[in-house]
């Protein structure tokens, strides 16, 4: 009996020992399990973060409310957690934000100078455990949101100032083509008017030189003077027609005169008695209504495309359709050549292409080049309606 007493002690023993071990184990596991979770919301804080701050379908306004929602619940007493982000002449914040003494804040330093800050705070007390209430594994979070956000600003604003950069150098391009257009005028109007005038009165005084030849023909050496003064009198005509030409091609009256599309109708015309190559142009339109400036830029698009036609395509005919489509005038160029080959599209060499993709981005249009050996070259010009004239 006195035995089995002894026996039923320590079996008590062993079982209380027992469950205060497996009381112990389960409060670790627990624990671990919390502070797993904890680690687990605050990576995926992190994660919902960088997604965030990568969409480029997102404005800088819509993507920073969206991480004050996300940092919510990554924090331990996420009903009672609020957040603001405070930046130059801009604050962001949760709409149940209020200031209260139990808050963690972290600087927005750019280039060790201050420039915001972001604020969580908790509306209620909660027991003290690092930071105040705050976990020390959230202040390695707040930090570390702060660092992406410090990322994101610094992209944000180089990509500003790139842009700024782009819209100053079109800008500066706009005005060297409008110079560029103003000389051109200058010097066509100084050739028509001046030495075209000049040109002709010589081809007068001329006539006149050989009608009084001619009327006191009483010389042997008359004949030989005729000769000279016929001969001399075809060099006139010739400079003459080359002065136009050359004042036209500077810059086309035409296109001041009867606008754009007669401008269009004309050079294709032009270009098919010149190459021999024949030109058919078809368009819906009565008339392309563009604004002056952007005029020209269309018009030397087209030009510059029948040129590479002819010096390089080998192509025996053209066809061009000018219509409109989705809130766009277009110009649609197409030879039967050999095709343009696609490396020389986009061939910083190409200095032609690129000065007419150059030309549409001034007005804000769109150029497209396709080859095929099988079929010849595809020019497509789209022209924004929002740039013509009503």
């Amino acid at each position: 009996m006195k035995i089995s007493k002894s026996n039923n002690k320590n079996s008590d023993k062993k079982k209380i020992i027992t469950k205060k071990s497996t009381y112990k184990t389960e409060t670790a596991l627990k624990k671990l399990s919390h502070e797993l979770g904890e680690r687990v919301k605050e990576l995926s804080c992190l994660y919902s973060i960088s997604n965030i701050l990568n969409d480029s379908n997102l404005s800088t306004e819509i993507a920073l409310k969206k991480i004050l929602e996300v940092i919510i619940p990554s924090y331990q007493y996420p009903d009672i957690t609020a957040a603001r982000l405070t930046l130059p002449e801009m604050e962001y914040k949760t709409s149940n934000y209020k200031s209260t003494q139990w808050k963690q804040v972290s600087p927005i330093l750019i280039k060790r100078k201050q420039v915001g800050e972001l604020e969580v705070i908790y509306l209620k007390k909660r027991p003290d455990i690092y930071e105040g209430p705050f976990l020390k594994e959230e202040r390695h979070l707040i930090n570390s949101i702060t660092q992406l956000l410090i990322q994101f600003l610094l992209r944000k604003k180089t990509e500003i100032e790139l842009t700024e950069s782009r819209e100053q150098l079109k800008n500066f391009a706009a005005h060297l083509q409008t110079i560029r257009e103003e000389e051109r005028i200058f010097i066509s109007r100084e050739l028509h008017d001046n030495l075209g005038q000049k040109l002709t009165a010589m081809r007068i005084d001329l006539f006149n030189i050989t009608t009084e030849i001619n009327e006191k023909n009483d010389s042997g050496n008359m004949d030989l003077i005729l000769k000279q003064t016929n001969d001399l009198s075809v060099i006139i005509d010739s400079t003459i027609q080359t002065v136009r030409n050359i004042a036209r091609e500077l810059r086309p009256s035409i296109l001041d005169d009867l606008g754009l599309l007669t401008a269009l109708e004309w050079h294709a015309k032009e270009f098919e008695k010149r190459t021999g190559i024949i030109c058919k142009i078809s368009s819906g339109l009565g008339k392309i209504e563009i604004a002056k400036e952007h005029s020209i830029g269309v018009y030397r698009i087209f030009q510059e495309s029948l040129t590479n036609v002819a010096r390089h395509s080998k192509a025996t005919e053209v066809i061009i359709k000018i219509y409109e489509r989705d809130f766009s005038t277009i110009i649609e160029i197409k030879d039967n050549g050999c095709g343009i080959d696609e490396g020389f599209i986009f061939n910083p060499k190409s200095l032609g292409l690129l000065g007419m993709r150059e030309r549409a981005l001034l007005f804000g249009g769109e150029l497209l080049i396709k080859g095929d050996k099988s079929k010849g070259t595809r020019i497509l010009l789209k022209i924004p309606k929002n740039i013509t004239v009503k």
